[in-house]
């Protein structure tokens, strides 16, 4: 079953949107035919990403050998750095590679990506790589203690799953309905607030992913991504729609801002 993802069923998707004021269909009092599509496309949306959970153990434990090389100084932030931007690149790019390839898009390299998800994925891949250096630095000087590493390893290793989800949403039909689904209380950040009442989106709205740099919990979030086919629920494509994905992003930049956080 895939963690990331939650392949929502007729009932589910009736209760959420009759609970958001939106449509109001019975599965009883829906044709049979049309029964029969909505599974037969929402069980195409999603594979179990079974390579997800190797991808991210390989990927720990060549950044647990970065850093014991520095804690026995064995090498120099610098050269450690070229070595750790190279792994954030090749993980990256597979986890992303593998969302698209569990969403049904078969591209076996990353220049047969759209030119734009190349840019959103160099962007990510220098901002996880500056992370990583940084805590290099403080191994290196002496101000991060041995026991934070596996934690801080853990924590890149979720990255994983934003890069992962990302690729799966560019995956999905035009006409797919997101649902953001987590709890709504006191644990949870404000971005997730807006984008759990903001909810649902199409691909084409959608401004991020759980556990990504656009949320204040970033690999903390607990929430996960609800999809299936949008045909039987068009106040809720209307309702995905009223919003550009341009105004989410404006919208999570100013909470990150307000929060102390680097849009």
């Amino acid at each position: 079953m895939d963690d990331l993802f939650e392949q929502l069923s007729y009932d589910a998707a009736v209760k959420i949107t009759e609970g958001k004021g939106l449509d109001s269909f019975k599965y009883q009092n829906y044709s049979v035919a049309n029964q029969a599509v909505v599974k037969r496309v929402t069980a195409k949306m999603l594979t179990i990403p079974s390579k997800l959970q190797t991808l991210k153990t390989k990927y720990v434990s060549g950044l647990r050998q970065l850093l014991r090389r520095v804690r026995s100084n064995k090498m120099m932030p610098d050269s450690i750095n070229a070595l750790g931007t190279r792994l954030v690149q090749n993980y990256f790019t597979e986890a992303y590679l593998l969302g698209l390839r569990s969403g049904g898009v078969n591209i076996k390299t990353i220049a047969l990506v759209k030119p734009q998800d190349r840019q959103y994925l160099n962007r990510i891949v220098q901002e996880e790589s500056g992370f990583l250096y940084r805590y290099i630095l403080q191994v290196f000087n002496g101000t991060a203690a041995a026991s934070k590493d596996e934690h801080r390893l853990q924590m890149y290793a979720a990255s994983l799953n934003a890069i992962y989800q990302t690729g799966k949403v560019n995956s999905l039909p035009s006409n797919t309905l997101i649902f953001w689904r987590g709890k709504l209380d006191s644990s949870t950040c404000a971005s997730c607030s807006y984008l759990l009442k903001n909810s649902p989106y199409l691909p084409s709205t959608l401004p991020t992913t759980p556990q990504s740099d656009l949320t204040l919990c970033m690999s903390n979030c607990r929430c996960k991504l609800g999809i299936i086919n949008s045909n039987a629920f068009p106040k809720s494509v209307r309702r995905a729609n009223r919003r550009k994905k341009s105004v989410h992003l404006t919208t999570l930049n100013s909470i990150l801002r307000r929060h102390g956080r680097r849009a």
